[in-house]
Parts: structure tokens; C-alpha cells; sequence
């Protein structure tokens, strides 16, 4: 029963935004190829092939900002690229999180005789969203790497997993293997996310739509004001790695505290889901 009320879901959840799906392919796309292009024009007066890899262009796209130090007077700028692809995401979250329990998702629950089985059918649905968002964000990737690669001669395109060491000697004193940043960044990432996204759609099914978009702002806010281990929205940011130790020992800390916070939100929304009248949310 289960495995019907998640594909019901995936199909009204994903199938119908196909549109925001291209949307999100297509920034990724552009994005990738926007960098390629300015790393073309900056390697433009060196008449020499610059290899770029894949890990090279995830490096640069959820690079983040650097800790924030409020006694220096610098102003407080959030980076746009890791506001640009948290807001596609609860968008892409909350706009089905918004019509859960309400017009067929109800004759589903119906049908299920388990307010447990359905509410679970959504988590199961939150995570499988965050891992397809993903991958249209590295399909856009591959797709404007192709295309960079066939319009800057100066660009040599790769899909090692290695990176180009010259591009991010600020962003990695030390030097670190590409498959343990490239491990580390999706094991965090991917945690970080469903830290956020959950909440967000159990918040909405709970009370509207707009509350989970202020959620998900506050959280981001705060994660990019203060550099903590702690704080979830710093896993999505690369520059943060070193500063908060999390290629050494908080690695595992960091993990188990993602773990621990999806735990308590998903039985938290569990009990709650058994005490309301979804009819009178309808």
C-alpha cells in the first residue's frame, strides 16, 4: 500500500512541475556555463589548455561565503548562489507540501486506513525530491560543461574527480583528495538538506505555506550570519569546511547531529499527524 500512495505522490509532487524542473535544469546549465565562460577569458592571455573537471564546477556552485565576521564592518551579503538554490528547492517543496490533505491526497489517505502509512509516503516523497533536485542540478552541470567545452578552445573538459588546485588554493589551504571533499559534500550536503526541507514541509502541512518559506529563510539567515557546526545551513557551504573542521574531527559529529535532528522532526510530525482533523485543513 505504501508503494502506491508514494508513487501517487511522486507523480503529483514531481510529474506536475515539470516545468519548474526544466527551470531548474536550465539555471544549472546556465550557471555552468557562465563559469566556464569567465574562467575562459580569464585564461584567455596564457595560450594554454586549462582542464576543468566536474568537481571543479561543484566547487565553485555551492561554494558558499566565507565566515562572516561582524567586527570587521563588513557588510552582511548572502551569497546568491546559496540562497538561488535553497529558495528552487522549497519552492519545489512547498508548493506540493501546500495541497497535501487536501482534494485526491485525501481519498488516498481514505483508501490507506493509516494516517502513519500516508504521512511516511510524504517524508519518503521529501527525500526523494532532494536527491532528484540534485541530480537536475548535475544533469544542468554536465549539459553546460558539454557546451562549454565545445565553444572555449582554451577549456580542456574533464569528468575526472580531481580538481584544478590553482582554482581554490583560498578555498583549501591544505590540500585534500577530490574524493574526500567530493564524499564529504554530498554525505553532508544531502543531510543538510533533508535537515532543512523536512521541517519545512511538515511546518507547511501543519499550518501554510507562507510560515515554511519564512522557516526556511530564518534558518539560512542565521546559518550564513554565524559560522557553527551546529548550525545545518553551513554544511552547503564549501568555504565553511576547514573554518568548521568538518573535513577533520566534527565530520562525524556533524553527521550524527543531521541524523539526530531528521529523527526527532519525523516523529515529531508523526504524533502530530495522528492528533489532526485534515478534513478541517481541507
Amino acid at each position: 500500500m505504501i508503494r502506491r500512495i508514494l508513487k501517487n505522490d511522486l507523480l503529483q509532487g514531481i510529474q506536475e512541475r515539470k516545468i519548474l524542473c526544466a527551470v531548474i535544469v536550465f539555471i544549472s546549465i546556465t550557471m555552468t556555463f557562465l563559469y566556464l565562460l569567465h574562467i575562459n577569458k580569464y585564461f584567455l592571455k596564457n595560450e594554454n589548455v586549462l582542464e576543468i573537471t566536474i568537481v571543479d564546477v561543484i566547487l565553485y556552485l555551492f561554494k558558499g561565503m566565507k565566515k562572516y565576521i561582524p567586527s570587521e564592518k563588513n557588510p552582511f551579503i548572502i551569497d546568491w548562489q546559496y540562497m538561488l538554490w535553497n529558495i528552487l528547492l522549497s519552492i519545489l517543496i512547498g508548493q506540493y507540501a501546500s495541497k497535501i490533505g487536501r482534494d485526491n491526497d485525501l481519498l488516498v489517505l481514505v483508501k490507506s486506513k493509516s494516517k502513519g502509512r500516508w504521512y511516511f509516503s510524504k517524508i519518503w516523497w521529501c527525500l526523494i525530491t532532494i536527491l532528484f533536485y540534485f541530480f537536475l542540478i548535475f544533469l544542468g552541470m554536465i549539459i553546460g560543461m558539454v557546451l562549454g567545452g565545445i565553444f572555449f578552445s582554451n577549456i580542456h573538459i574533464k569528468f575526472d574527480i580531481t580538481y584544478n588546485q590553482s582554482l581554490y588554493q583560498s578555498m583549501y589551504a591544505n590540500t585534500y583528495s577530490a574524493y574526500v571533499l567530493l564524499a564529504r559534500f554530498f554525505v553532508l550536503n544531502v543531510l543538510s538538506y533533508i535537515c532543512i526541507y523536512v521541517p519545512q514541509m511538515i511546518i507547511t502541512l501543519f499550518t501554510n505555506t507562507f510560515l515554511g518559506y519564512v522557516y526556511i529563510v530564518s534558518v539560512l539567515t542565521i546559518s550564513a550570519f554565524y559560522a557553527n557546526w551546529y548550525l545545518i545551513g553551513n554544511y552547503q557551504m564549501l568555504y565553511r569546511y576547514e573554518e568548521l573542521y568538518l573535513l577533520n574531527q566534527n565530520f562525524i559529529w556533524s553527521i550524527i547531529l543531521a541524523i539526530l535532528v531528521i529523527f526527532i522532526v519525523c516523529i515529531t510530525g508523526r504524533v502530530l499527524i495522528e492528533k489532526m482533523d485534515l478534513l478541517k485543513r481541507k
